[in-house]
């Protein structure tokens, strides 16, 4: 009989004669926590049938074993049924049965089937046994231990599907025009855009483009496409099969602006064992290797609301056991920065002449960065970052070195690739500039050039967000002062970049609605210090003018916050006012030097008729956008105005008497050296242009820079820089303009000013009413901050400092892609030469730090030194020590927090094995009967992916409708012919046989004293420490 006969018996046979049912099974194999005794017949190969019978036994760590030598059985050790061997001495098979595969080969029509066991890397066994009752013990054992992972923390990644009810009639959550790239409907007259193909997107023979459509996003997760024209369907999306993984922003290094892309990603379903054989457009048409979709939304805040109402309704990953509960599971943060330096290639065949070459960055075999083009060059400078932020672990980053193609072939070439693991990101051997083999693609042998790059990476371990109740209770009532203090402390700074952890607290205190206060009592914390220098001026009748024109200017807490937090609400204000004055002079290349020491012309008239030329576009320049500043006042988002009024009113108090035009140009000069001017001196930084600034447009951003700064503080250039004293005009004229401008952005009066600018902040966003369990750990909006995850790398950070003060032992941590690091000599890379072997090749480590200019010129002249040693204000230092029990309790509850996640990764990271508790046994035993399947081969699979749920090839090992499992009722002989001679019928788990293996079998009724017993113990557990409800392993 074949397999196919055996398969067809399987769904023909009558269930009357082999009764297996699942209450049965459930009964059995979670009271034995699938471990199993009996005799066994046992072999490595079929072929040379060396067959042994021995007593075999599965232990409760997955172990399967065989006896050494017999067993002593006394008539003492049998009680209640149970066996107890003595004196035994068992060797290994199988050392972990985690994740093995079974499969069922079929033996003589009266015989059993013969198990097969497999694992990865090792010796398949085979296993045989005679009778049906031992082979139904085996055989679920076996089939429990198959689901569970084997040891590494991403052995254990599940995916979690949403709770995206069936409905009837659906409700639309989230409406939005768009531009859509993907497959085109033979059938409807979309109206195709002629815009160009996604660069980022391979080749392939079907009909695509781009076309304008109406996406509805509805609450049982498909989105809908729509005609712009008539409101006629396109076709449709089941949001609810992909992983959040594969909803994705673009890179704007792909020259995509609000692009998002979502499709199937093979080779990371491959990883996550997800089958890639699934219907993602329905409605349309059916593709074999779609490249996925790509949506073009109008706004930023469209993206930001799109991508997170798509994530809620995909699958989720995260680390966790089978059957465990919610709150004992962690989400993956594995973010990394790639910086791709500068290449040195040598001239060969692949490169005969100078090339044009650039460098890709891909994951699961798709690009998601790419530099600029550098022609004409064999040593291309670059230096560009690309951030990728994923919710698992990586297969390999594949950097690609690519030729650009000529006019007579245009395809573009791939002349070297360097291929790194996850390890390799994380280990830190790369956190320096480190210099590359790059290697031939067709010959990996061969090495054609070398590249410096540079991968900051942070691996973070998210605890569910119940776990974070306490903490944000803590962090909400009123410590921004305390850890205002805390940021600024010497100690604390000396361990953690200041600036960094500054970052990460805004993005908490912006997501909790709390940035406000948080900024308060930065300025307060910064002021005390400031505070007791005017103090100490003004008993002493020394004037502290060089106080306030120095104000602010140099890099704290406070000043990267402003700086960060200006920004990201100010970017669409900024690229929208001045924005198309900045890519002109970069794109333009627009020369306004001035100092007539760099203008390289000997003629002393044409060199005269030069720096005239150049100051008058220099001054238009300035004027232009001045002009444009000054008449957008009302422009400018509320948020920004909030701050600055509070910055003055603040700043007012600690300068009673003083002019009031010197506070308004320290109110102003903060404004413009932290808002205007960084983005004017650098766009590329802040993605106002594509390419690197040349030496012309960088001088003249630093000039038109020079001007605006000291047109807000309304400071004449001098002797210093002669050369300028012709904008001193400019300055004069505009004075009173600066004076009016400050007033209305601190609110001090009433800005008339007409809105000329159309802002997204005017717009109101739609509320995501999707259920609040698939929000929650996704990121909030506006800006998409990882609330959770910044909380972690805050309470990492808080309890780190804390057990090193107090001379507890460290703690393990992860730190921030911000690089929230160490700065304690013996973590600090070394800087001598390091040879780092990788199989035949070399890393070269590049000891000069190569950083970008930003501006040089410009912060040496705002340097100015201040001989005036800070003098604490005692009322307002008295404050801040009032607040130090508070800032105890956060501490406290920070590494109780970093105790559970660490407790958490040491369990994920060993072999998986059934929980002790009875009703994580019973979840992962439903789990069992609900996710086997089998194949034509009768390979058994337990997936939990729902990867063979709509496949024909697989079918259920169980079936749920009517409680038995057809295929074991098949293969099994029917035990009434053995009952017929005289034995009396039974379940099989409890016939005679079962016993004389020396099974510890229980009654029913034991069976449920024992789940009593166990509930009540874990009430009791639960009520005496909070952490009892954590996961625990069995032992």
């Amino acid at each position: 009989m074949g397999n196919a006969d055996l398969l067809h018996k399987a769904t023909e046979r009558s269930f009357s004669s082999n009764t297996m049912e699942l209450r049965t099974i459930l009964s059995g194999v979670q009271t034995y926590n699938g471990t199993f005794k009996g005799q066994v017949q046992w072999c490595e190969s079929l072929v040379e049938g060396h067959w042994r019978l021995q007593h075999l036994e599965i232990t409760e760590h997955g172990s399967l074993r065989y006896r050494l030598d017999s067993a002593t059985l006394t008539s003492s050790c049998i009680e209640d049924d149970t066996f107890i061997f003595e004196n035994v001495r068992t060797k290994a098979i199988i050392e972990h049965l985690q994740s093995c595969v079974l499969q069922l080969i079929e033996g003589n029509e009266d015989s059993l089937p013969t198990i097969k066991v497999e694992l990865k890397a090792q010796q398949a066994q085979y296993l045989r046994v005679e009778d049906p009752s031992t082979f139904e013990s085996l055989f679920f054992s076996l089939l429990w231990w198959s689901a569970l992972k084997p040891e590494g923390v991403f052995s254990k990644t599940l995916l979690k599907a949403p709770s995206a009810p069936e409905e009837r009639n659906p409700t639309k959550l989230l409406v939005s025009q768009l531009f859509v790239y993907g497959p085109l409907p033979q059938s409807k007259n979309i109206g195709v855009l002629q815009l160009s193909r996604p660069s980022f997107f391979s080749e392939t023979d079907a009909e695509e483009g781009w076309f304008p459509a109406m996406g509805v996003l509805k609450s049982n997760g498909i989105l809908d496409l729509h005609l712009q024209s008539d409101g006629s369907l396109i076709y449709s999306f089941d949001i609810t099969i992909l992983t959040r993984s594969e909803i994705r922003l673009v890179d704007s290094s792909l020259n995509c602006d609000n692009f998002l892309f979502m499709g199937v990603l093979p080779k990371l379903r491959e990883q996550l064992n997800l089958s890639s054989a699934c219907r993602f457009i329905l409605n349309g048409r059916t593709q074999r290797r779609s490249s996925g979709v790509v949506f073009k939304f109008p706004l930023t805040i469209d993206v930001e609301d799109w991508i997170v109402a798509l994530k809620s309704f995909a699958l989720a990953e995260s680390i966790s056991l089978i059957g465990s509960h919610d709150s004992n599971r962690l989400r993956v943060s594995n973010r990394f920065k790639v910086s791709i330096i500068e290449g040195s290639f040598t001239r060969s065949d692949l490169m005969p002449h100078s090339p044009t070459l650039y460098v890709e960055c891909l994951l699961w075999d798709r690009i998601w960065a790419r530099t600029p083009i550098v022609s004409g060059s064999f040593t291309p400078f670059w230096r560009e970052e690309f951030m990728f932020h994923e919710s698992t672990r990586i297969d390999k980053l594949r950097i690609e070195i690519k030729e650009k193609g000529s006019q007579k072939n245009r395809t573009d070439k791939t002349i070297g690739v360097i291929e790194l693991s996850q390890e390799s990101i994380c280990d830190g051997s790369l956190s320096k500039e480190t210099r590359l083999p790059v290697l031939s693609p067709q010959d990996k042998k061969i090495k054609i050039g070398t590249l410096c790059i540079k991968i900051t990476s942070s691996l973070n371990f998210v605890l569910p967000s119940v776990n974070f109740t306490t903490f944000e209770r803590i962090l909400s009532e009123d410590c921004h002062r305390s850890l205002a203090n805390y940021v600024n402390d010497s100690s604390f700074a000396y361990d953690f970049k200041f600036e960094d952890f500054a970052m990460v607290l805004l993005d908490i205190f912006q997501a909790i609605g709390k940035e406000n206060a948080w900024l308060s009592a930065l300025i307060d914390r910064e002021l005390v210090d400031v505070d007791g220098s005017i103090t100490r001026n003004t008993i002493n009748n020394k004037t502290s003018s060089h106080i306030y024109s120095t104000l602010f200017r140099g890099n704290s807490a406070l000043t990267k916050s402003m700086e960060k937090y200006f920004y990201r609400i100010g970017k669409e204000y900024l690229d929208n006012s001045i924005g198309s004055i900045l890519r002109q002079i970069v794109y333009d290349r627009i020369s306004c030097e001035v100092d007539p020491s760099r203008i390289d012309e000997p003629d002393p008239e044409r060199k005269r008729k030069i720096l005239e030329k150049n100051r008058e576009t220099l001054l238009n320049l300035v004027e232009s956008i001045w002009v444009t500043i000054y008449k957008t006042s009302n422009d400018l988002p509320m948020s920004i105005k909030t701050q600055m009024k509070t910055f003055r009113t603040k700043v007012e108090l600690i300068c009673m008497g003083e002019n009031s035009n010197t506070i308004v140009h320290c109110v102003s000069s903060l404004l413009f050296l932290r808002f205007f001017c960084p983005v004017i001196l650098n766009p590329k930084l802040f993605d106002f242009v594509r390419s690197h600034l040349d030496d012309t447009p960088r001088r003249t951003l630093t000039l038109v820079s020079k001007v605006l700064l000291n047109l807000s503080i309304v400071t004449y250039f001098g002797k210093k820089e002669p050369y300028m004293v012709e904008l001193n005009d400019f300055i004069g004229a505009h004075k009173e303009e600066v004076l009016d401008y400050v007033d209305k952005v601190t609110q001090k009066k009433l800005d008339f000013s007409p809105k000329t600018l159309k802002l997204s902040s005017s717009l109101s966003r739609p509320k995501l009413t999707m259920n609040e369990d698939c929000l929650i750990d996704l990121p909030s909006n506006p800006y998409l901050i990882d609330r959770y995850l910044r909380e972690t790398e805050l309470f990492t950070a808080l309890a780190t400092v804390a057990t090193e003060r107090d001379g507890d032992p460290k703690i393990l941590q992860s730190v921030s892609i911000e690089q929230i690091t160490k700065n304690v000599a013996h973590l600090e890379v070394s800087s001598e030469h390091k040879v780092l072997d990788i199989g035949e090749l070399e890393f070269e480590k590049i000891t000069n730090n190569n950083t970008e200019v930003f501006g040089s010129d410009l912060m040496k002249y705002l340097e100015k030194e201040n001989s005036s040693s800070p003098v604490p204000n005692e009322y307002l230092q008295q404050s801040f020590k009032d607040d130090s029990a508070r800032m105890k309790v956060l501490e406290q509850e920070s590494i109780l927090l970093i105790n559970r996640s660490e407790h958490l990764k040491q369990v994920f990271s060993d072999y998986e094995i059934p929980a002790q508790e009875i009703k994580e046994r019973v979840n992962h035993t439903q789990y069992l009967i609900k996710n086997s399947y089998y194949n034509k081969d009768l390979k058994v699979f337990v997936d939990g992916n729902a990867k063979f749920d709509k496949n024909e090839a697989h079918k259920r090992l169980f079936d749920l409708t009517t409680g038995r499992c057809p295929l074991l009722e098949s293969l099994i002989p029917d035990p009434r012919i053995e009952y017929a001679e005289g034995s009396s019928a039974s379940s099989s788990w409890n016939s005679p046989s079962v016993k004389t293996r020396g099974f510890s079998r229980l009654k029913s009724t034991k069976i449920q004293r024992k789940l009593t017993k166990s509930s009540e113990d874990t009430k009791r557990q639960e009520s005496t420490s909070v952490i009892k409800r954590w996961f625990k392993r069995g032992t």
